[in-house]
């Protein structure tokens, strides 16, 4: 007697026993089931109707979205590139109204100026002082009241607001009352403000993208700068015909501003294009005087006599020259400006109307036109979607059922039109069982019988089949042919997987009954062999997974050679086991006599009776006893 001990892997005992109690019956990865995967609700009617309908308005959606969605984009960015430009004309606007009392400012400042250097160099200092409180305050209260004020990040805190200006002022013009003073000192501490404030005055501009208002723009500060140098001019040369002459710095300072002032003054006729001629003879008879004069003072000495009315003469006609040439101009730029912007304004007003009535007019129309294209292509994709559904449907159930006859790397192999050549698998167990007196019952039965028969054994079969790492190969009649280890290699895990599953059968065809005798039990012989086999495709018209040689012949000797309800081993599965799973104790044992195995001589033999921990164990005597209580496998 051979006895050894060995069962299948916890995790197969235990999943066995789980389904055997739940009654559930599990996935074999490479035999899916047709009727589960039908079954999934995401290959249902109601499923198709409620989620892809659902997927497909989304997409209608996006698709006839995109163009409105570009359209009312498109039209947004009109608006806001006109509301820009309509905003740069309302800019320019209120630039010309905040720099205006800048200017008036920067004329008062320049009286001060004025103020300062006649008490510097004057003689008679009450009277002259007099006239600089005055000065002073017109430009304290001047600074008070301004509203608009240039900014700009390097600004130190002296031109940080009006207020803080008046400040630095009121803190610098005690130097200027000090005796020591002198014009230079005075002029050049007002000009170098006067010329900062103008220059950032040109900042509250806008930046304009198109560059419309530049020129004009440029024109004013040139010609604010020009009025600036000037009103400078017009100081040192008083100065100049009291005295009769300049110092070297002084005489410097006025040359440098007198050119300057004649180029600011050109570049801003030429940019606003302005008429220069004097439109009077009293103003050409002033200009003409102010020219024999310049060469007196570019030449550093005069021929006539100087004093006080020689220097007011001079004076008088720049402020001449000043009000009716720079600061007509300035008055002309800033109309320039205020007409063009307006204009401007008035013509974005009317464009921006426009876009945005065509915008409207244009979503009006194609909204309908889209949603109709859009259902129409809807109904399109929804008569599509449903033929892709049922051909998708009939492709599951074709590859199902080919899973069925076929294992999945086989499948794999022939739909990618690769040749699928035989292969060797060194070890392996095949089962084969039969049913007791088939032959028999099929003569005593209805063709219908035997078929509700077999459908009933294979199909609990095929349950317990799917709890294991076995592959079913074929069924012929009551022969059902099952391998582990093939074409899914395990390891050493065939034997005990083929001998577990064994038992597990045993114990559920032991309650079946036949449906037509129901006085009787189905009686099953099995054999099981462990050795070498050779797998590969056989067939064209109808392909057939098919197992060879000597294992399979000698698994089949093990079944026609066995028992009723009893389990037949060859030596070498027992031994298997034994060296393999002799831990999982699987208990054989030895037939008393060697038995003559047709093609292959006398050999040792085993019963497989039992494995520890499994819910079903095999009675040698309790089999032959139903044999011999049977009735149906015998002939009348």
């Amino acid at each position: 007697m051979f006895s050894s001990t060995a069962r299948c892997p916890a995790g197969s005992i235990v999943r066995a026993q789980r389904h055997l109690h739940s009654g559930k019956v599990a996935t074999v990865p490479n035999r899916p089931s047709t009727t589960d995967a039908l079954s999934n609700p995401l290959f249902s009617t109601s499923a198709y109707s409620s989620n892809r309908k659902l997927a497909l308005i989304l997409k209608m959606v996006a698709i006839t979205a995109p163009p409105l969605i570009a359209l009312f984009i498109l039209s947004l960015i009109m608006g806001i590139q006109f509301a820009s430009q309509i905003g740069g004309a309302t800019t320019a606007q209120s630039y010309l109204k905040s720099t205006a009392p800048l200017n008036a400012f920067i004329t008062i400042i320049q009286r001060e100026l004025d103020a300062t250097c006649a008490y510097t160099d004057g003689t008679n200092k009450k009277v002259l002082l007099n006239s600089l409180k005055v000065a002073r305050n017109e430009t304290d209260n001047s600074l008070r009241s301004l509203k608009s004020w240039p900014t700009d990040e390097d600004f130190t805190d002296v031109f940080l607001n009006p207020l803080a200006f008046l400040d630095f002022l009121s803190a610098n013009r005690p130097t200027f009352d000090d005796p020591a003073a002198s014009c230079f000192d005075v002029t050049q501490f007002y000009t170098s403000q006067i010329h900062y404030i103008v220059r950032k005055t040109k900042d509250m501009m806008f930046e304009s993208e198109e560059g419309l208002y530049w020129r004009l723009v440029d024109a004013l500060q040139s010609v604010s700068t020009a009025a600036d140098l000037a009103n400078l001019k017009r100081t040192i040369g008083r100065k100049f015909f009291q005295k009769g002459f300049m110092d070297i710095s002084t005489f410097k300072y006025f040359s440098d501003a007198a050119g300057c002032m004649d180029r600011f003054l050109d570049q801003a006729i030429t940019s606003a294009s302005y008429n220069s001629t004097p439109d009077n003879e009293r103003i050409q008879s002033t200009i003409d005087s102010l020219r024999d004069m310049e060469s007196d003072l570019y030449a550093n000495r005069t021929h006539n006599t100087i004093g006080d009315d020689l220097a007011e003469f001079w004076y008088d006609n720049m402020t001449v020259f000043i009000n009716n040439n720079i600061k007509n101009l300035q008055v002309f730029i800033n109309n320039q400006i205020a007409v063009s912007s307006k204009e401007r304004q008035v013509a974005k007003d009317w464009q921006f109307g426009s876009a945005m009535f065509a915008a409207v007019i244009a979503v009006l129309l194609c909204a309908p036109i889209a949603c109709w294209v859009g259902f129409d292509n809807y109904d399109m994709s929804v008569k599509i979607d449903k033929k892709m559904f049922e051909l998708n449907t009939e492709r599951l159930k074709t590859d199902l059922l080919l899973h069925e006859m076929l294992p999945h790397t086989i499948i794999v192999d022939l739909k990618a039109g690769r040749r699928v050549e035989p292969v060797l698998f060194s070890s392996a167990t095949v089962y084969f069982s039969d049913i007791l007196g088939f032959t028999a019952l099929s003569a005593k039965s209805k063709p219908t019988e035997v078929v509700t028969l077999l459908n009933a054994l294979y199909s609990t079969m095929d349950t317990v089949l799917d709890r294991y790492s076995c592959y079913k190969v074929e069924t012929i009649g009551d022969a059902y042919m099952v391998v582990s280890g093939v074409p899914k290699e395990n390891g050493n895990e065939h034997s005990g997987e083929i001998c577990t599953m064994a038992l597990d059968l045993l114990r559920e065809v032991s309650e079946i009954k036949i449906p037509h005798i129901p006085q009787e039990h189905l009686l099953l012989r099995i054999g099981i062999h462990t050795g070498p086999v050779a797998a590969g495709i056989v067939g064209l018209k109808m392909p057939r997974y098919c197992l060879f040689g000597d294992t399979v012949n000698t698994a089949s000797r093990m079944e026609s050679s066995g028992e009723p309800m009893c389990i037949h081993l060859s030596q070498t599965t027992a031994e298997h086991l034994q060296v393999h799973h002799f831990h999982k104790q699987f208990v054989c044992q030895q037939l008393e006599d060697l038995l003559d195995i047709k093609g292959k001589g006398m050999m040792k033999t085993f019963w497989l009776l039992r494995k520890h921990g499994f819910p079903y164990e095999i009675d040698l005597d309790k089999s032959r006893s139903l044999v011999e209580q049977g009735q149906y496998w015998r002939f009348d």
